[in-house]
């Protein structure tokens, strides 16, 4: 990253940098060969189970369950959570809680095992699945608000 940020001038580094580890993520996805797959795999596992735990669970449970008819002002995590929940069947994955807190915390469990499993198989990251809707969009707000600029500045040391 630093030889790309070097490369330009620094009013487009930002936009390099950014282009760079956008391209690195989705060769990783394809599963091809770039010399940076670990530090690919682990950053993308870290935003992904960081997604996972800001997932305001208990309002996708209540919503799920009835509770509430719609989700109100969730945050676009919570959203996407909830949207690729139901179209699964969440009752099966609750069926065994005996306290709500319980039953949100299966779901999240459920969530993290199935990002955990499309960050492990290629196969799957190619698949465009429902995690790969949910694991995209984690990624896409992660990348939106990294101050690329910023990054780099830092990495051209100045």
């Amino acid at each position: 990253m630093e030889r790309v940020a070097n490369s330009v001038s620094l009013s487009h580094a930002g936009q390099a940098v950014e282009q760079f580890v956008k391209q690195l993520v989705e060769a990783w996805k394809e599963g091809k060969y770039t010399g940076h797959e670990e530090a690919v795999h682990i950053q993308v596992q870290d935003f992904l189970m960081n997604g996972v735990r800001r997932v305001n669970w208990t309002v996708v449970y209540d919503t799920l369950r009835g509770e509430h008819r719609a989700l109100g002002k969730a945050d676009e995590l919570t959203e996407v959570a909830y949207s690729l929940l139901q179209v699964v069947d969440w009752q099966s994955l609750v069926a065994h809680a005996e306290y709500l807190t319980e039953g949100d915390g299966m779901l999240r469990d459920w969530l993290q095992d199935q990002c955990i499993t499309w960050v492990e198989s290629p196969d799957a990251r190619r698949y465009q699945s429902q995690i790969a809707v949910f694991a995209n969009s984690v990624l896409e707000m992660y990348f939106g608000v990294v101050k690329w600029k910023q990054v780099a500045s830092a990495l051209r040391s100045e």
